[in-house]
């Protein structure tokens, strides 16, 4: 399977945002009570980067990283996927190393939340190398339960 990281246009969001992992539409409609679409436009505009997941030419996910507020050292990383990516996590998972860097070449100090049920994204982060440090029992528009992580470079 040809698997390419590249530039995404936000025409081609629409699309994307229908086929977007149920967990991940879960947690995204937790967190900001807003449609998959609107959060995903809403965090690609807001990123000192974002870039698309290709897997035979066909966009199957989105990532990026966005600045916290003013503040230059923190940044948000963000990752929305369709479920052929899961089913292909090997295509995937090689490149993660490498594009984690390139957020922290923006940002020494990465941190989210992730959704307490999305266990696929709680598994991935942990491989790429995220502490957990603390569950926030209401999160959200939700409230529901979400893990706060945080990657730190050291230089």
């Amino acid at each position: 399977m040809k698997s390419e990281t590249g530039k995404v246009l936000g025409e081609d969001l629409p699309g994307l945002s229908k086929r977007i992992r149920e967990q991940d539409q879960i947690e995204l409609k937790a967190a900001s009570g807003k449609p998959t679409l609107v959060t995903i436009r809403d965090a690609y505009d807001i990123s000192e980067f974002a870039l698309g997941i290709y897997l035979n030419n066909q966009l199957e996910g989105i990532f990026g990283v966005a600045r916290f507020l003013d503040f230059e050292v923190f940044g948000i990383p963000w990752l929305m996927t369709t479920d052929k990516i899961v089913e292909c996590p090997f295509v995937f998972l090689k490149n993660c190393p490498y594009w984690i860097d390139k957020m922290h070449d923006y940002f020494p100090i990465l941190f989210n939340y992730v959704d307490q049920r999305n266990t696929t994204a709680i598994k991935w982060l942990s491989w790429c190398g995220f502490q957990f440090t603390q569950t926030i029992e209401s999160y959200g528009a939700a409230g529901m339960p979400f893990i706060e992580f945080v990657r730190a470079r050291y230089v």
